[in-house]
């Protein structure tokens, strides 16, 4: 008994709200450093997502190259050069009156 009283004496309960201010501060910072809401996080979510738009980009113009010769080979729409040059580059054809010349291996 004369122990909890000495104890009740030493402590200095005016003390107790700038310790939980401390210790509320020491939390939140915490938290605002690690996990996966944390600034650390927030950055690299948002580098991947500038790469994951550089990707879509190059993507949709990739697309839209390949929707442009789509076009250029529909029967509506048909581009007679395109076609020869795809004729010629994919099975081989060459005219009468054209050299082909090979580079050595």
């Amino acid at each position: 008994m004369i122990r909890l009283q000495r104890i009740k004496q030493d402590i200095d309960f005016r003390l107790l709200p700038a310790l939980v201010v401390c210790g509320l501060c020491f939390y939140f910072s915490y938290h605002l450093l690690q996990g996966e809401r944390s600034v650390w996080s927030y950055v690299s979510n948002k580098t991947a997502i500038e790469e994951k738009q550089a990707e879509l980009t190059k993507i949709q113009k990739e697309r839209s190259d390949l929707e442009e010769k789509v076009v250029k080979l529909r029967v509506a729409t048909l581009d007679a050069d395109y076609l020869e040059e795809r004729a010629r580059y994919l099975l081989g054809y060459i005219g009468d009156d054209e050299i082909v010349l090979m580079p050595k291996k």
